[in-house]
């Protein structure tokens, strides 16, 4: 039977992840950031890591209550060696003494030697091979005995790692705690601040701030681009709908029409339908590119904990690469016959 595999030691991993994804209540709250964005950062990266660790918890306790099984399955095995060796000694003890007695007989001139002679050459067989089967049997219930050990081994680290999960547990309640304080502090320096708009606040006067201000500036400015173009492109896909409909209606009436005009006509409509799906599906294509550059940028915009020069120059890259996205989207799937239109 092959011993399962070691786990893996991922407490340590599991911290290291908890640790990184909260790593930002560590500094001093910044003025001027959304409390709920911050909120709500907060809260999903507790979440995150309370169901890593529940995860976690779980996947340990899946794996102890299968070795468990399994070192009681090794263990039933073994008793089951243990007798069959045990059968195998009183067997081997009878065939000795009756061997003993068949040779005391054999000794006696009364009795055949002959039948004797077989009966001692059959029973010497069956010793050597129920000797045979006892070595087996012995080597079994030792490799038994090893992986025993080895699954008790692995039972121990399970324990030890369902122990750690529970301190992470802890640590993440702790973190709870230390993130509504943190909430807090920054509701309490926001409602100090000057209630101006941000364009308009002293913040963008002081030269400790002044680079975090300006890039909120512009990655909203440019999240508000951004919406505008998807408006933009929704107003256009329900035009395009309600063109589809009415192309619809269309062949719908087109039975009722001469027979020498219809295939003309259906030709002709299908071939729009098929060009008014395309578009409607390269628009589509468009608008989803459009929101997930928009939650990039959103995302760049609520961090602006890269180092410097780098988180200076990525979001407004970043802001700026919408908008070009979206025309290439939009242009990339037209046709030489919608480009001529």
């Amino acid at each position: 039977m092959a011993s399962p595999e070691s786990p893996s030691n991922q407490p340590d991993d599991l911290l290291e992840s908890i640790i990184s994804d909260l790593g930002e209540l560590d500094g001093p709250p910044a003025q001027g950031i959304d409390l709920n964005s911050l909120t709500a950062e907060l809260e999903s990266l507790t979440l995150s890591a309370q169901q890593r660790a529940i995860a976690h918890n779980q996947s340990l306790q899946a794996q102890i209550s299968e070795l468990t099984a399994e070192l009681n399955h090794v263990q039933q095995q073994r008793d089951q060696l243990r007798q069959d060796l045990e059968r195998l000694q009183q067997e081997h003890a009878a065939l000795l003494t009756k061997m003993k007695e068949l040779g005391a007989q054999a000794a006696t001139p009364a009795v055949e030697t002959a039948p004797l002679e077989a009966e001692i050459a059959r029973l010497r067989e069956e010793n050597a091979t129920l000797s045979g089967l006892r070595q087996n049997l012995e080597q079994e219930l030792a490799q038994a005995l090893i992986q025993q050990d080895e699954l008790q081994q692995q039972l121990a680290t399970l324990q030890l790692q369902a122990s750690q999960v529970q301190e992470l547990q802890a640590q993440l309640t702790a973190l709870q705690t230390e993130k509504a304080a943190s909430a807090q502090q920054v509701q309490t320096l926001l409602a100090a601040a000057p209630a101006a708009p941000l364009e308009d606040t002293a913040l963008l006067g002081k030269s400790a701030n002044a680079d975090l201000a300006q890039r909120l500036v512009e990655v909203t400015r440019q999240l508000t681009r951004v919406e505008e173009e998807r408006d933009r492109l929704q107003e256009e896909l329900a035009q395009v709908q309600n063109e589809l409909q009415s192309l619809q209606q269309n062949l719908e009436g087109l039975p009722n029409q001469s027979s020498t005009v219809v295939p003309t006509e259906l030709t002709l409509a299908a071939q729009e339908n098929h060009r008014l799906k395309r578009q409607q599906r390269r628009r589509d294509t468009v608008l989803w590119i459009s929101g997930i550059a928009a939650t990039v940028v959103s995302a760049l915009g609520v961090s602006l904990n890269l180092p410097q020069p780098l988180g200076r120059i990525l979001p407004p890259v970043a802001a700026l690469a919408v908008p070009v996205i979206t025309m290439l989207a939009a242009r990339g799937g037209s046709t030489p016959r919608e480009k001529t239109a």
